[in-house]
C-alpha cells in the first residue's frame, strides 16, 4: 500500500488561478512534504523536507475530505509521492471533487491523470526562471508542459523587467514547440514577492507593462492569500 508524506490538511482560498473559477474560490488544501527544488524565494520552505510529516495513505486523506469539496493538492512537490498522489486523485474524483494540484514544473506529471475521466483535475504548472535559482530544471519543449490542455495553468514567477522580457521569449517558445495554439494552457505572470507587507514597486510595474505591451493571451495573477494575511509565516 502506498503511503503518502503529508504536512497539513487546511481549509482557505485558491489565492491564485485554479484551472476552474480563478483566484478566491474556497479550497480544501493538502499540502504533501519533500520537494527536489531549492527554489530562492520559496515561501513554504518548511515543507521542503520532512520535519513535522504525517505518514498515511492516499485512502486515510481522501476520509478527510467532504464530498464534493474544491482541493487545491501542493507541496512541497506534490509529484515526488507520484504513485501515492495518483491513487489520491482517483479516490478524490470518487467523492465527485475537483482537484487542482500544483507542481514546480520539473517532473513529468502522470498521464494518467490525463484521462477522459480526470476532467476535474487542473495542473497548475510553474516555469522556474532565473531569479528562482532553477530554471536548470526546467525542460519547456517537452515533459511536463508537453500534455498540459488549454484549463490547465503555466505560471512564471517574475523578478523584475528583464525577467518579463526573457518569459514572453519562453513563452513563444512553447508555443511554438509544445502546444498547438487551440489547446495552449492559460498562461500567467505573478510578481516575485519580496516584501510582502507592501504591495508597491514591482507588482504593480509588471501590470502596468503588460498593459503597455498588450501581451496576447497572458493573464496577471496577484497572491490574493498574501495580501490578506501578509503577516501570516506558515498557512493562509
Amino acid at each position: 500500500m502506498v503511503k503518502l508524506a503529508l504536512y497539513q490538511i487546511f481549509q482557505s482560498i485558491d489565492g491564485e488561478f485554479n484551472g476552474f473559477k480563478g483566484a478566491g474560490q474556497l479550497a480544501t488544501f493538502i499540502r504533501l512534504s519533500g520537494c527536489n527544488l531549492r527554489c530562492k524565494w520559496c515561501d513554504t520552505a518548511y515543507a521542503q523536507g520532512h520535519k513535522g510529516t504525517t505518514i498515511c495513505t492516499a485512502a486515510q486523506i481522501a476520509r478527510k475530505i467532504p464530498k464534493r469539496t474544491k482541493v487545491t493538492i501542493t507541496g512541497g512537490e506534490p509529484f515526488v509521492q507520484r504513485d501515492g498522489v495518483e491513487e489520491l486523485v482517483h479516490r478524490l474524483l470518487d467523492k465527485d471533487c475537483k482537484i487542482s494540484i500544483e507542481t514546480n514544473g520539473s517532473l513529468a506529471i502522470p498521464l494518467s491523470l490525463f484521462a477522459d475521466n480526470c476532467f476535474f483535475v487542473r495542473m497548475i504548472v510553474d516555469y522556474k526562471l532565473p531569479s528562482s535559482g532553477m530554471e536548470q530544471n526546467m525542460y519547456p519543449s517537452g515533459k511536463p508542459f508537453i500534455n498540459l490542455r488549454p484549463f490547465d495553468v503555466v505560471k512564471f514567477v517574475i523578478a523584475d523587467y528583464s525577467e518579463y522580457e526573457y518569459a514572453k521569449k519562453i513563452v513563444h517558445k512553447m508555443q511554438t514547440s509544445c502546444w498547438e495554439s487551440q489547446r495552449s494552457p492559460t498562461i500567467v505572470f505573478s510578481p516575485a514577492i519580496t516584501d510582502q507587507y507592501h504591495y508597491i514597486g514591482w507588482p504593480a510595474n509588471l501590470a502596468k507593462s503588460m498593459i503597455a505591451d498588450q501581451v496576447p493571451g497572458i493573464q496577471y495573477s496577484l497572491q490574493i492569500h498574501k495580501v490578506l494575511w501578509p503577516y501570516a509565516t506558515k498557512e493562509r
